[in-house]
């Protein structure tokens, strides 16, 4: 019990300062377990506690921290304001998970005692907003298979270029070389791609396009060049005006999911007198 109790105000100490830190006042410290003494001379245990300066003027707010499966009674109420009382200057706030039975929010609202709920949202809670999402994901990418092989067309910029592949290759002169091998170079004959089978299925778009094929794409290039080997060990430098890309797009994988809202949400704190939700704790933030 003692425990359970423990692990609920150190969830509200996380709370109020996640809300302090979104107010833009994060150097404002929550404390969790403060003793204060009262204008009695009496030690009070605080469950949550932070305090500022504003004005040369000391503020104090005093959180009490009820883990009650039910309704909190006029009694527990009024020996919090006692508390509040007794230290003197400070404003006091009760959370619970349930709720306060009719005589003590009275009580409550005349002394100016804030009372919040902290639990768990109920379905009540979630009306309005989107608690469920599902979620589908479909990986596709470029077929290279044989049955839907991946074909480039590389125009070249200037046609005597062209005139001269043209002649090493009746000579016997070019070595066999898929287009597929071929590297981008820049000026200096600098590789500024991997390879085109590597290359060009990253480029080329895929996400927008349905299953199946062909497609056919442009790539333009601007002052970039390829290597066509020679059998002889030199190699003929080519610039490209632009790669045509013909190629099919094929479904890899498919998967499904839901992420639960209740599995997300830790914790909503609502304010008891208008049932505005004022804070929205999610799993994974920080408890302590």
């Amino acid at each position: 019990m003692y425990d359970k109790s423990k692990n609920y105000e150190i969830l509200t100490r996380a709370i109020y300062q996640s809300i302090l830190k979104s107010q833009g006042t994060e150097k404002i410290e929550v404390q969790h377990n403060q003793v204060i003494e009262g204008r009695s001379g009496v030690g009070h245990q605080i469950d949550v506690l932070w305090q500022f300066r504003i004005a040369n003027i000391e503020h104090k707010v005093i959180v009490e921290c009820k883990d009650y499966a039910t309704t909190l009674t006029l009694g527990r109420v009024r020996d919090f304001f006692g508390v509040v009382h007794d230290i003197g200057n400070v404003s006091g706030i009760i959370v619970t998970k349930v709720g306060f039975q009719s005589g003590a929010v009275e009580f409550a609202e005349h002394y100016g005692i804030n009372l919040k709920l902290l639990r768990k949202p109920s379905d009540a809670d979630w009306a309005g907003r989107v608690k469920n999402i599902n979620i589908s994901i479909v990986l596709k990418g470029v077929d290279s298979s044989y049955e839907n092989p991946l074909r480039l067309n590389l125009q070249i910029r200037n046609p005597q270029d062209k005139v001269r592949l043209d002649a090493l290759e009746k000579s016997g002169l070019l070595a066999k070389l898929s287009p597929l091998d071929m590297k981008l170079l820049d000026s200096n004959g600098v590789a500024t791609t991997e390879e085109f089978r590597y290359w060009i299925p990253g480029v080329v778009p895929v996400f927008e396009l349905q299953v199946g094929g062909p497609y056919k794409h442009i790539i333009k290039q601007d002052g970039m060049f390829i290597n066509y080997p020679r059998i002889d060990g030199k190699t003929e430098r080519i610039e490209l005006a632009a790669i045509e890309v013909e190629y099919y797009i094929k479904e890899f994988n498919s998967v499904e999911t839901e992420v639960q809202g209740d599995d997300i949400v830790k914790a909503i704190l609502k304010d008891y007198s208008t049932g505005k939700v004022e804070h929205v704790h999610r799993s994974g933030s920080e408890e302590a």
